[in-house]
């Protein structure tokens, strides 16, 4: 099952207020193969990503006939597959795709129908394979099994890492314990599902904890999903029954069957404990909540696949059930440790069937929701989603935060869109990448970018895509006339400053990041006089509430502890760069908010005469 994302090394930038989205297109950077792609591997069936090395689960490596996970490094503007880690499966009863999760040097692989040993004792009872990295050799470090295993109880049915502690969950457990390291043996309540927390001290693991629902339900299902970050985890349960809504509602109404709920656990010291009960803000039989979750600091994503409202967007009507089985996407905050619902998503296009929250993953500023049913024939990004004649080719729609709101940003299709693909099965992402899975895609390639691209259908070879995300940020105060006027009546262009002597204004534009870690953000202008020098200046506050103020020939937009960036000179065609902007330069931290623009000298017939000229203004917010 999908993961949450990890906190990226190249983090987005994001509009701070709901403004205007500029410069985020989005690009597809890569179409990864397996390197023994070969048919019915579901390839690209799990995905968890950390920093620059991506994790790929899929049924079987072709060499071994085990299951498989596969390990791919980014590197020097290039893709590349570091290592195929495999486990045993001979003895699995039905066929299925290996669970991932990566962090730093670890990875962790699921194989919950792994049967244990031999005979039908401890059949699809799972186990965890746990593997460390030296330089770029994998090797394998531990073999985990559950303290209770049973058949049947798909132990390593999702993971989550995050440093020296794994959460795995086995949903066919079937304990009626509840709570947090309850009697394991009494096995009367059928899957009912089960999580157990190991930590690592060197390269030994332990468990630490044996959690349960605070309701368990007979076919809940609890461990559906699952995600970790420090001391906080996330159990999904797409199968419990309670009606339910919000927040730590009454779980003993049982009407509401596979309406799904979500656990929040919290650790202190070594000791975990239930902190909150999660529901849908419109909870309905069938809806599946917590097929899918992901979880970043104090932020928290769940899918439900089953959703049916006909609503659109963000924060939409609720209350239609004209499209069922569309599926929704709800986002939770917490603070001082009480849980909220603060976003209900939907597609750009709700469509019965689709199964929007299939998938889920979120890093800072910047969520991705699956939806592996949609069937759309657009192709690469913000087509037409309205042309359905690719049953289950599946689709990906992004969102982003502007200030405390989320708005939509991209929607997202394979390059060789084709019915069944179900793109969207998976979804993982950091930063400026989205990579998304279509486990029953059919190309035949191997490798990164193959140029064999025959397709066999129903084949299920499958394989992952990388976009990568242009930097989106906020352009406001532009000299187009919508707000202040400019001086002397010389309204600019679209997106630009006031007009100068080259006629259109000049643009700001930013790349690379806003994360303080990386200090890697850079600013280019575009429709600069040639051969003049511009200052790049920052600041805390938008002069005149954003609308701006005259100033020379252009518009003032940014104002108030005001930090110079040093001065580029335009060339020939208009272009300067400002190579490095650190955050640290300007004494900022992470969630910060601050306000770039750019003064340059215009001597030559300048349109008011001043003989100075402003771009327009960028909004952008730090992040770690």
């Amino acid at each position: 099952m999908p993961h949450a994302c990890r906190r990226a090394p190249l983090a987005l930038l994001v509009a701070s207020a709901p403004l205007a989205l500029a410069g985020g297109s989005t690009g597809q950077e890569a179409y990864l193969k397996a390197s023994d792609a070969h048919v019915g591997a579901r390839f690209g069936a799990a995905l968890d990503m950390d920093g620059d090395t991506l994790v790929v689960g899929a049924q079987a490596g072709i060499a071994s006939g085990d299951s498989a996970a596969y390990v791919f490094v980014h590197d020097d503007g290039s893709w590349s597959e570091q290592a195929l880690l495999s486990i045993p499966s001979s003895q699995d009863p039905f066929t299925d795709w290996s669970r991932v999760a990566v962090d730093g040097d670890t990875v962790a692989v699921g194989r919950a129908s792994r049967t244990l040993g031999s005979g039908a004792t401890f059949w699809a009872a799972g186990a965890v394979h746990v593997f460390r990295r030296a330089g770029a050799t994998w090797t394998e470090e531990a073999v985990l099994i559950a303290s209770n295993a049973q058949a049947g109880d798909q132990f390593g049915w999702a993971l989550a890492l995050d440093g020296d502690t794994l959460a795995v969950s086995a949903f066919g457990e079937d304990s009626a314990a509840s709570g947090v390291d309850g009697d394991q043996s009494d096995d009367t309540l059928g899957d009912a599902g089960a999580v157990y927390v190991f930590t690592r001290s060197g390269s030994t693991w332990t468990q630490q904890a044996y959690l349960k629902a605070s309701n368990p339900g007979l076919f809940d299902r609890f461990g559906t999903s699952l995600a970790l970050d420090g001391d906080t985890l996330l159990v999904g349960a797409s199968e419990e029954d309670s009606a339910a809504t919000g927040v730590n509602g009454v779980q003993a109404d049982e009407s509401a069957g596979q309406a799904g709920a979500v656990y929040v656990f919290t650790r202190s010291g070594a000791t975990w404990s239930q902190q909150a009960y999660l529901k849908a803000s419109n909870t309905g039989a069938e809806d599946r909540f917590g097929v899918s979750v992901a979880l970043q600091g104090d932020v928290a994503l769940v899918g439900a696949l089953g959703e049916g409202s006909a609503a659109t967007g963000v924060n939409g009507d609720q209350t239609s059930n004209a499209a069922p089985l569309s599926g929704a996407a709800y986002l939770f905050r917490r603070v001082a440790g009480a849980w909220s619902q603060e976003a209900y998503l939907k597609a750009s296009h709700a469509d019965p069937g689709d199964g929007f929250g299939f998938a889920v993953a979120l890093d800072g500023p910047v969520l991705a929701v699956g939806a592996p049913y949609e069937a759309s024939r657009a192709t690469g990004v913000d087509g037409d989603p309205l042309d359905n004649g690719a049953p289950s080719a599946g689709a990906v729609s992004t969102f982003v935060r502007h200030g405390s709101a989320w708005v939509p940003a991209r929607y997202l299709k394979a390059a060789n869109t084709q019915f069944d693909n179900v793109f969207g099965f998976a979804v993982t992402c950091v930063g400026s990448r989205v990579v998304v899975g279509a486990a029953w895609e059919d190309g035949h390639g191997t490798g990164i970018d193959p140029a064999d691209a025959q397709v066999l259908q129903h084949d299920d070879v499958g394989a992952a895509y990388v976009f990568l995300e242009a930097l989106p940020h906020t352009s406001y105060c532009e000299g187009d006339g919508s707000a202040t006027a400019c001086p002397c009546a010389n309204a600019g262009g679209a997106g630009a400053g006031c007009a100068n002597s080259t006629g259109a204004g000049a643009r700001l534009e930013p790349t690379g990041s806003a994360s303080v870690a990386d200090d890697d953000l850079h600013f280019a202008g575009a429709g600069l006089p040639g051969g003049q020098p511009a200052l790049l200046f920052a600041g805390t506050q938008a002069v005149a509430g954003g609308a701006g103020a005259m100033f020379g020939d252009g518009l003032r937009c940014a104002g108030g502890g005001v930090v110079r960036f040093g001065v580029a000179a335009a060339n020939a065609s208009g272009s300067a760069t400002w190579a490095s902007v650190p955050a640290a330069r300007g004494g900022w931290s992470a969630g910060e908010l601050r306000r770039f623009q750019a003064w340059y000298r215009d001597p030559h017939n300048s349109p008011c005469g001043a003989g100075f000229n402003l771009t327009q203004g960028v909004e952008l917010t730090f992040l770690p």
